[in-house]
């Protein structure tokens, strides 16, 4: 691979590399009940926004309680319920595994707490692959915001080509802003921020199929 660009992947966690069974409607619906009774209104607008986005509406804030914290417990509750009955995505040990032994740096970007990512990749014997795993703790702004991605492209020695891998329309959105190309997996669906796509995989194995020196 000398004579090519160097290549960097990043992943997301949940529904990418493990299903995790969170509940992220009852986690909305709670987030919301803690701004109604905090006197936080939510536009229209607003609501569509990942919940991370939604309790920044609480920082700050006039509200008279610990909003922001309430949140942000809220949403570690629902994120270890939801590992506790977590399941590993088809061909992740395999996949990760095999692009490490050829060459790859790997790096996780999750806007999980570190705490749950931890636990769920240990769980399944799942971190020695990856360089580094960046979780919400340990990044400035989170995903769609680029910040995760860029430390981990420095993480990952600045390859010339960077991929995110990952389900959601959050990734894509980070990706387009750190230059790097998204791969979108399984059941993946735009969001209200647009992205390019540079391939759609319905299985984390077609990644081993992938040509990541294509345009």
């Amino acid at each position: 691979m000398s004579d090519r660009p160097s290549v960097g992947l990043i992943f997301d966690l949940d529904n990418t590399l493990v299903a995790s069974q969170i509940d992220f409607a009852a986690m909305r619906a709670a987030v919301f009940d803690v701004l109604q009774e905090a006197g936080i209104s939510v536009t229209d607008a607003q609501r569509r926004w990942p919940v991370g986005r939604l309790a920044e509406l609480a920082r700050g804030s006039d509200a008279s309680d610990d909003s922001y914290e309430r949140i942000w417990q809220l949403i570690e509750h629902y994120e270890v319920e939801g590992m506790k009955k977590a399941t590993l995505e088809e061909g992740a040990r395999r996949v990760t595994e095999t692009l490490a032994a050829q060459g790859y740096p790997l790096a996780i970007v999750t806007n999980n707490s570190r705490a749950s990512a931890l636990a769920i990749l240990q769980a399944f014997d799942l971190t020695d692959p990856f360089r580094v795993i960046l979780a919400r703790e340990d990044v400035p702004r989170l995903k769609p915001a680029p910040d995760g991605l860029l430390m981990a492209m420095q993480h990952l020695g600045k390859p010339e080509r960077s991929f995110m891998i990952g389900d959601a329309w959050l990734d894509g959105v980070a990706a387009q802003a750190a230059e790097a190309r998204f791969v979108a997996v399984g059941d993946f669906r735009q969001g209200p921020m647009p992205c390019p796509v540079w391939a759609h995989i319905d299985r984390l194995p077609e990644l081993l199929d992938l040509d990541w020196w294509r345009d």
